[in-house]
């Protein structure tokens, strides 16, 4: 199901979808409540044809992973040194994953979670 169009306005206003893998724009579902320190962003894991077969939500600063976008329920970690995705074993920080695009939220299912008002994008001004 596709998200309303204002949802999709919403996120756009605030963020621009990248198709590579290098993207730094995350869609965020929260602040983190384990370390309230960093934000709970989605990666679309699995790639396949450049759509997830999977996601993760991610907190930026301390790392902790769950595997469904409501962030008070159980959550894991990786192995700090080679971290790999839990649920395919892929390194989650290269190849077949990335930070989600909107086109990759919408395949998971995810659009309802996300909080356009923590979208994190980096400045394109390098100024």
């Amino acid at each position: 199901m596709a998200p309303p169009e204002s949802f999709r306005s919403c996120l756009e206003v605030n963020s621009v979808t990248h198709p590579d893998s290098n993207s730094d724009v995350r869609h965020s579902v929260a602040s983190c409540p384990i370390c309230e320190q960093g934000l709970c962003s989605i990666r679309a894991c699995g790639l396949v044809d450049d759509k997830p077969s999977h996601g993760l939500v991610v907190c930026d600063e301390c790392e902790a992973i769950w595997l469904q976008p409501n962030v008070q329920g159980v959550h894991i970690y990786a192995d700090a040194e080679t971290p790999k995705c839990p649920i395919d074993q892929s390194p989650l920080y290269h190849g077949n994953n990335r930070w989600a695009t909107l086109d990759d939220i919408d395949r998971l299912g995810w659009s309802d979670a996300v909080n356009p008002d923590l979208t994190y994008q980096p400045d394109s001004d390098d100024s």
